[in-house]
């Protein structure tokens, strides 16, 4: 990540302006749609794009698909976040170890029926996938240059934008899915033989906030942490910079599937998969390179009866590539 940019301050009334937008984030969103629309592979569907889910309605910034000439179709819903003034640090924490290493993505498959006919079967499912990123559960923000900072503000933290951003994209993410299943199903309606007229047979979609926020991931060992006190050595934890994560995000109940959507089973295992949501966190500088190496998933068949198939996709950018591509 590339070192921190000085702004002179505003001097007139036109300079205050832009400072505001620039606070606001306006510019950056732009930015955000220039590195998209520049990408290789990508195109943008649309800016700005209302949606609602669960009687909660909001603006996706960037709505943005690869493969469109392919079978399958990868639809990335993108949260531009300009990180709060006073709060430049979005700080991780791996999720603990009793959760699965693993993701549970949505997608849409299209298939033809096993009775010999011609007409095609849509289903909406989450989907194993496999991936190279650390996944975490808890996130806060802080601020930065803490000699610079008054005593009584050195401890304040927040996650009202962590939490914000993932709220906006996890209404963007389920209304996009409600809305294909929509044209598909109005699709089969007009056709007359029942056929769903789409020209994927997989749409895998992939809910990501970018941010200018500086990411970390904390590392540190609950052996560290002294029950009786609830604090840790301050030389024992490590912030680790990170270009991007996976932030698995509890999904408000609003927003929330229910296990019939996905054809699931009503079970506990099934409620606690569909109460998350896993968010690619992404810094902006590492924005293309995520762009990038974002690609079509490779499938893996089940290698046992019992068991279901699954993904990988692997993202993590090498120790010799740049961010900034």
């Amino acid at each position: 990540m590339g070192a921190e940019q000085t702004i002179p301050m505003p001097r007139n009334d036109d300079e205050h302006t832009i400072h505001a937008l620039n606070i606001q984030g306006t510019f950056f969103e732009r930015k955000c749609q220039s590195v998209v629309h520049q990408a290789q592979a990508w195109e943008i569907q649309e800016t700005n794009y209302p949606v609602t889910y669960g009687n909660a309605d909001s603006n996706l910034d960037i709505w943005a698909l690869r493969g469109e000439n392919t079978y399958q179709h990868l639809v990335l819903p993108v949260e531009c976040k300009k990180n709060n003034p006073d709060f430049i640090n979005w700080i991780f924490f791996r999720q603990p170890s009793h959760r699965p290493d693993f993701s549970h993505m949505q997608m849409i498959g299209i298939q033809r029926q096993s009775d010999g006919s011609n007409t095609r079967e849509v289903s909406r499912k989450l989907q194993r996938f496999h991936h190279n990123l650390r996944i975490a559960d808890e996130a806060r923000e802080t601020k930065g240059d803490y000699p610079k900072i008054r005593l009584q503000d050195r401890t304040r933290t927040s996650n009202a934008a962590i939490t914000d951003a993932a709220t906006q994209i996890a209404i963007a993410t389920q209304a996009l899915m409600q809305q294909e299943l929509s044209i598909l199903e109005e699709s089969s309606r007009q056709s007359d033989n029942g056929l769903y007229r789409r020209s994927y047979t997989q749409l895998f979609i992939f809910p990501t906030t970018v941010t200018t926020a500086k990411l970390f991931l904390c590392e540190f060992q609950d052996a560290d942490v002294d029950l009786s006190t609830g604090v840790i050595a301050l030389d024992k934890p490590k912030l680790v910079p990170c270009p991007y994560l996976i932030f698995d995000y509890p999904v408000p109940p609003a927003l929330q599937l229910v296990p019939k959507a996905l054809h699931m089973d009503y079970t506990r295992d099934t409620l606690k998969q569909l109460a998350r949501m896993p968010i690619f966190i992404v810094h902006s500088e590492a924005f293309p390179t995520f762009l990038k190496r974002l690609s079509t998933p490779t499938l893996h068949p089940p290698a046992f009866e019992d068991d279901d198939s699954w993904y990988d996709i692997y993202l993590k950018p090498e120790e010799n590539e740049g961010t900034n591509e």
